[in-house]
C-alpha cells in the first residue's frame, strides 16, 4: 500500500484497487483547545472574586477551586461563597466532575490554553490588569499562573497591560471556570 498526503488528509493507495481510502480520523477539523495533545494529570485552579484592597484587605466574595489529583479520575469542586448581605462566605456543598468527559477535557485545555499566553501584572500584586476584580491561580507541574490585585496602602499602576484581546481572553478564562464549577454534581 502507497500512502501520499493530500491537503494534509492521509490517502492510502493499494495497488489492488483505483479507489482511494481516505483516513478520516485525520481530516476531522477540531477547534485548537480540543486537539491539543497535551492531557493534564494534576492540577488545581482556584478563582477568587473579590481582589483589591487598599487600607483594608480584600473582601472577596467568592473563592472557587477546581482540583484533579494524578491518581484519580474525578475533579473535586469546593465553592466558597459571601451570600449577599453577609459578613461571612459559606462553604456550599463539595462536588466532583468527571475529568474524563470529552467536554470537561476540552473546557480545562481551553483554560490552561488561554492562561499560558495571558501576561501577568508586574510588580506582582501592583494592579488587577483586567479590571475584574478577579484572580485565576493555575497549578501543573508544567504552569504555574497566577494574576493579583493591589493589596495595602502602597499601590502602583503595573509595569505590563494587557491588550483589549488579552482582556477579552481572560474574561473567557473566568467562564471556564465558572462554567466547570456548574457542570458539578453532588
Amino acid at each position: 500500500m502507497q500512502e501520499a498526503r493530500s491537503r494534509g488528509c492521509a490517502v492510502h493507495h493499494d495497488s489492488r484497487t483505483t479507489t482511494p481510502l481516505v483516513d478520516t480520523i485525520t481530516t476531522t477539523l477540531l477547534p485548537p483547545y480540543l486537539s491539543s495533545p497535551m492531557a493534564l494529570s494534576e492540577y488545581s485552579i482556584r478563582l477568587q472574586h473579590g481582589i483589591v484592597g487598599g487600607f483594608v484587605p480584600p473582601s472577596p466574595s467568592a473563592i472557587l477551586t477546581l482540583t484533579k489529583s494524578a491518581g484519580g479520575s474525578d475533579i473535586a469542586i469546593d465553592e466558597i461563597i459571601r451570600p449577599n448581605g453577609r459578613a461571612d462566605l459559606q462553604q456550599q456543598h463539595k462536588k466532583t466532575l468527571d475529568s474524563s468527559n470529552g467536554q470537561v477535557q476540552g473546557l480545562v485545555t481551553e483554560l490552561y490554553d488561554i492562561l499560558q499566553d495571558l501576561p501577568l501584572e508586574s510588580p506582582t500584586g501592583s494592579d488587577d490588569i483586567y479590571r475584574l476584580d478577579t484572580s485565576i491561580a493555575w497549578h501543573s507541574d508544567d504552569l504555574e499562573w497566577r494574576n493579583g490585585g493591589p493589596q495595602g496602602c502602597v499601590q502602583r499602576e503595573s509595569d505590563v497591560q494587557p491588550s483589549d484581546q488579552e482582556r477579552r481572553k481572560f474574561t473567557r478564562a473566568v467562564e471556564i471556570v465558572k462554567e466547570l464549577v456548574d457542570m458539578g454534581s453532588p
